[in-house]
């Protein structure tokens, strides 16, 4: 398995679409259980993950549609050396707000979202730590 830093990693998962359990598990070298099942939806989740430079998943969340199979939602919480907003503002062109917290939870995330050839790409804040980037997501159409 190889160690990716978080833009290597953002940058190549994209190139492996539709993103399939086993396509993830094996890039991040992590396993990934089913953890609930219905008609609609199969979700699983895996984690924690070391990137390089100490940059940590802490949580994989992946949910793949039954009744349309290119459509993916995959969810990658972040934890350890913060990766900061100036950081992913300065790597990610277009990024448009697309949720703000509610004022329900500390743990409500502010998102910033760009679309891709392949779906839409958000980075989330939360308000607990709104300079550190919490969220990755990846969903596809």
């Amino acid at each position: 398995m190889k160690t990716f830093d978080i833009w290597t990693l953002v940058d190549y998962l994209p190139t492996r679409m539709p993103l399939e359990r086993d396509t993830i598990q094996t890039i991040l070298g992590a396993v990934l259980r089913e953890t609930d099942s219905n008609e609609f939806t199969a979700f699983f989740e895996g984690g924690p993950v070391l990137l390089k430079n100490d940059v940590e998943i802490e949580s994989i969340d992946l949910r793949v549609n039954r009744e349309r199979a290119s459509r993916r939602l995959l969810v990658l919480k972040f934890a350890g050396k913060c990766v900061t907003k100036a950081e992913v503002f300065g790597r990610n062109q277009g990024l448009e707000l697309t949720d703000h917290p509610r004022g329900r939870s500390l743990d409500e995330e502010t998102s910033w979202s760009v679309k891709q050839s392949w779906g839409q790409l958000s980075f989330g804040f939360s308000e607990r730590n709104p300079d550190c980037l919490r969220t990755v997501v990846f969903k596809t159409d």
